[in-house]
């Protein structure tokens, strides 16, 4: 089976503080702030302890 693909970069390969920096500042520049309070992280799916706690409640 032969899938394309491609790697990225070795200097590209890991999330570095200067990228972040550099995305956080372009961000800033849009207008696009939010205050500590209002900050919130997006996660891809529910930390493992609600999943957990969710099965927990399934169960009883």
């Amino acid at each position: 089976m032969k899938v394309p693909f491609e790697f990225a970069p070795a200097h590209l390969s890991r999330q570095r503080a200067g990228a972040v920096a550099a995305y956080g500042a372009r961000l800033f520049l849009e207008g696009k702030t939010v205050t500590a309070a209002e900050h919130a992280p997006d996660y891809l799916r529910k930390p493992q302890a609600e999943r957990e706690r969710e099965e927990a409640l399934k169960g009883e």
